[in-house]
């Protein structure tokens, strides 16, 4: 299972939901302390939809923030 949603909150206490598939797992060694990092691919969100059961579905042909791809 390799799917991801997110939920952020901005300054304004606007939130919103991000979704996407993980591609890669990295891990940064700081010596002190590890910090996972995962490398995604965004879905465009106008591809999102919910149906009348609550199940979400995602469609992952339509990519989105590419040029920020880690979480």
């Amino acid at each position: 299972n390799s799917g991801l949603r997110i939920e952020a909150a901005s300054d304004g206490g606007r939130r919103d939901q991000y979704y996407g598939r993980v591609e890669q797992i990295l891990e940064l060694d700081y010596l002190k302390f590890k910090v996972p990092l995962f490398r995604c691919r965004w879905v465009d969100l106008r591809n999102v939809k919910v149906d009348n059961e609550g199940f979400t579905t995602v469609n992952l042909a339509n990519n989105a923030y590419k040029d920020e791809p880690f979480v």
